[in-house]
């Protein structure tokens, strides 16, 4: 019982603070994403493969996940993959 309001409070703790910082600096926003990101994919593949259901990671939210980091550390400047990037996190993701 108390584990669920820990992971309550955490997960208020991240929305809030998560809208501040894309808030307050939008330039830096990257530093908060990125390591948020690469540390609970890996921790949900990590408890999906003891569950052995792993392969719900290929669903398409991580794969744009991905493309999120790829874009930022690979190809910064490309406005090819800026536009793969925008139409990948606004289009199907956000209708599902």
């Amino acid at each position: 019982k108390d584990w669920d309001k820990i992971v309550y409070t955490l997960n208020t703790f991240n929305v809030g603070m998560t809208c501040f910082l894309l808030g307050r600096f939008p330039h830096a926003f990257f530093y908060w994403h990125c390591p948020k990101a690469v540390l609970l994919t890996g921790l949900r593949w990590y408890l999906f493969k003891g569950e052995r259901k792993h392969y719900l990671l290929y669903d398409f939210c991580y794969w744009a996940n991905g493309l999120s980091l790829f874009y930022i550390f690979v190809m910064p400047s490309s406005g090819a993959w800026f536009q793969v990037f925008f139409l990948t996190a606004n289009g199907p993701l956000a209708w599902s």
